[in-house]
């Protein structure tokens, strides 16, 4: 199993797109890297679920093409459960 996952950070104001067989250990390794001593605040905005890496990546390379907050925000907006990730 492997996921596509969007995370967003407050502090940034920003998002980052990705893929992993783990999302949790994805999101952890994410603030876990800090910059001048600052940890991530990244959370799980939105994700998707693939059988295998090959879709995954896929997946990730179509939403990194279109990247922009708009896009990325409309996506997050229109799945019903992305409530419950915030």
């Amino acid at each position: 199993m492997h996921f596509v996952y969007i995370l967003f950070s407050k502090i940034k104001d920003k998002y980052l797109i990705g893929s992993a067989p783990e999302v949790v250990a994805a999101v952890e390794a994410q603030n876990s890297k800090g910059f001048g001593g600052q940890r991530g605040d990244w959370n799980l905005v939105y994700q998707e679920k693939f059988g295998d890496g090959a879709g995954a990546v896929r997946r990730n390379q179509v939403l990194k093409y279109k990247q922009s907050k708009k896009s990325i925000e409309s996506l997050i907006n229109n799945i019903p459960w992305h409530n419950h990730l915030k």
